[in-house]
C-alpha cells in the first residue's frame, strides 16, 4: 500500500508544464510555491498582490470550453462568479464569498483556464491590472 501511494504521488508531479504558465509580469508580486501536476496538467503558485494573498491555478483549456466560448462563463456561473469584468487578457468572473470576503476569479487568457483564489476582497480595478499582467 505504502508502494502504491508513493507511485501515484510520483507519477502525478512533473517538473514543468508543457504549456508556458501565466505569470505576473510585474514588481508587485511575490510568486512562491509552485508546483505542477502532470495527471492534471495543472500549474499553481501562490502570490501576493496589494497585500492580498493568492492561490493561482491554471490548466490547458479543457476542448468542451475551447469549442464553446459561453461554457466559460457558465462554468464561472457554477462555481458562483457571477461579476463579470472586462480585461485585455479577456473577461474576468469575480464570486466574492459575503461571510469570509475572500474571491475566486475565473479567466481564459493564452487557451489556459486560470483559477484564482484571493485571501480577501480586491476592487475590480485591482483585479483587472493584476489579470492584465499575467504574462
Amino acid at each position: 500500500r505504502a508502494n502504491k501511494v508513493r507511485d501515484m504521488a510520483s507519477s502525478s508531479k512533473a517538473i514543468a508544464p508543457a504549456y508556458a504558465p501565466l505569470k505576473p509580469d510585474f514588481d508587485k508580486s511575490t510568486v512562491a510555491g509552485a508546483s505542477f501536476d502532470s495527471k492534471r496538467q495543472l500549474y499553481k503558485y501562490d502570490d501576493q498582490y496589494n497585500d492580498v494573498k493568492m492561490t493561482i491555478s491554471q490548466q490547458p483549456l479543457p476542448d468542451n470550453l475551447r469549442s464553446n466560448p459561453d461554457a466559460v462563463a457558465g462554468l464561472a456561473k457554477s462555481i458562483g462568479a457571477n461579476e463579470k469584468v472586462a480585461t485585455t487578457n479577456g473577461d474576468a468572473f469575480i464570486s466574492t464569498d459575503d461571510k469570509t470576503a475572500t474571491q475566486r476569479v475565473v479567466v481564459v487568457h493564452r487557451q489556459l483556464l486560470v483559477f484564482i483564489q484571493s485571501s480577501r476582497s480586491m476592487s475590480n480595478s485591482d483585479w483587472v491590472t493584476y489579470i492584465q499582467r499575467l504574462q
